[in-house]
C-alpha cells in the first residue's frame, strides 16, 4: 500500500512539473517573441528546454523530466562554446543534476533555419533510467556523461528561436569505493524542445 501511494504521488508530481514546463515555455515565448524573422548573428545564446519521458517495462510505467538550462558564447560565426546545467526529476526519486561543457556547430542557411550538431562531456550524480527503475541521486556514485546530438533552431523573431534537439547520453562510472565497486554504463536517448534567446 505504501509503495502504491508513493507511485501515485510520483505521477502527480510528474504531471504538475510537466504542466509547469508547458506554462513556462508559453510565458517565455510571449515575452521574447516580437515578430517573425531571421535571427541575426549574436554573441551569446541562452536556451531553456525540456524532455518528458515515459518508460514501461514488465507491465510497470515510470516517468522522468529533464530540464537543461544552457548558455553559449559564439567563438566564431558558427562555433559555439556552451555550459549546460540540467535538472533530472524522476518519478519517486530525488531531483539530480548534470553539469556539462559542450561545443556546438551551427549551420547558417539562406532561409534563416539553423541546423546544429553538438558534443561534450559532463558529470552527474544521477542516471535518468537504469535496469528496471527510474533512479536519481545514486549514493557514492561517480559518473561521467558523454553528450552527442543535433537539432534545429527556427527563428521566431530578431532575438528568439524555437529549438528542437535529439540527444544521446552515455553514463559511465562506478558506485562506492574500491576496485570491486559496481560499474555503470548506461545510454539514454532524448528529444528536447524549448526556446533560445540571443544577445548582442
Amino acid at each position: 500500500m505504501d509503495w502504491g501511494s508513493k507511485e501515485q504521488q510520483g505521477l502527480i508530481v510528474g504531471g504538475k512539473m510537466f504542466k509547469r514546463i508547458i506554462f513556462t515555455a508559453w510565458i517565455f515565448l510571449i515575452i521574447v517573441v516580437s515578430g517573425w524573422g531571421q535571427v541575426p548573428r549574436k554573441l551569446v545564446e541562452v536556451s531553456l528546454a525540456g524532455s518528458f519521458q515515459v518508460f514501461s517495462e514488465n507491465g510497470e510505467a515510470a516517468t522522468f523530466i529533464n530540464i537543461p538550462l544552457r548558455a553559449g558564447f559564439f567563438a566564431t560565426k558558427n562555433l559555439e562554446i556552451e555550459a549546460e546545467f540540467a535538472l533530472t526529476a524522476p518519478e519517486n526519486s530525488d531531483v539530480g543534476f548534470i553539469l556539462s561543457g559542450l561545443l556546438s556547430y551551427n549551420f547558417k542557411t539562406p532561409g534563416g533555419l539553423m541546423p546544429f550538431v553538438t558534443a561534450g562531456y559532463g558529470v552527474t550524480n544521477s542516471i535518468p533510467v537504469i535496469t528496471n527503475n527510474v533512479v536519481n541521486s545514486i549514493p557514492d556514485a561517480t559518473l561521467g556523461v558523454l553528450n552527442l546530438g543535433g537539432g534545429l533552431k527556427v527563428p521566431l523573431g530578431p532575438r528568439v528561436a524555437f529549438k528542437s534537439e535529439y540527444r544521446f547520453q552515455n553514463f559511465t562510472g562506478g558506485q562506492g569505493q574500491g576496485p570491486s565497486r559496481p560499474k555503470i554504463d548506461f545510454q539514454v536517448h532524448s528529444i528536447f524542445t524549448g526556446f533560445s534567446v540571443f544577445f548582442p
